[in-house]
């Protein structure tokens, strides 16, 4: 017995997904765009540092060390940067030698940057990464407060098209 309320439901056969006046090629754009994340920051991690403001010291010291041209690069990446307060904290005679010797300064920024994509460690569960110069680094969060290593991070997780940045509150020192 048939309920009375049933439909007779019709297939219509599978279609190409092409309308008629579509040819392949707009069809595959159309699938390529698709597909790409609108969401996705487009900026690398130099030009987001650039355009950020915060980071004009480090800005130009990544140049001067020759580092600009890798964080530019694929990636992944992960960049602790310094901001200009950080850099305002070392005393002038010190920021001065350190921006003046450009092999020096490549091996300081080398510490704050790592071959890979580093989120930010959940509570209680430290999470350690390499640097691009083989020294280890940890980050912990302990109430909420972030740090690598001894030093604070002030803002997490700044996305870019190769990476990740972490803005930490001072320069760290490689012993």
């Amino acid at each position: 017995m048939k309920a009375p309320y049933a439909e007779k439901v019709l297939f219509s056969p599978p279609t190409t997904g092409l309308a008629e006046s579509q040819s392949p090629r707009d069809a595959q754009k159309r699938a390529d765009a698709a597909r790409a994340p609108r969401w996705g920051p487009k900026a690398n991690i130099v030009e987001t540092i650039e355009s950020a403001g915060a980071f004009k010291i480090l800005t130009q010291a990544l140049q001067d060390a020759h580092l600009d041209d890798m964080l530019s690069g694929k990636g992944p990446f992960t960049l602790f940067a310094p901001t200009d307060e950080a850099f305002a904290k070392m005393p002038s005679g010190d920021l001065s030698i350190l921006l003046a010797d450009s092999v020096r300064l490549r091996c300081v920024l080398s510490y704050h940057i790592v071959a890979s994509t580093v989120r930010a460690p959940r509570e209680r569960v430290p999470t350690t990464a390499t640097a691009v110069d083989g020294r280890k680094l940890t980050m912990t969060v302990r109430q909420g407060s972030y740090k690598v290593n001894e030093t604070q991070i002030v803002r997490t997780n700044l996305r870019a098209s190769n990476g990740v940045i972490h803005a930490i509150d001072s320069l760290m020192q490689p012993v």
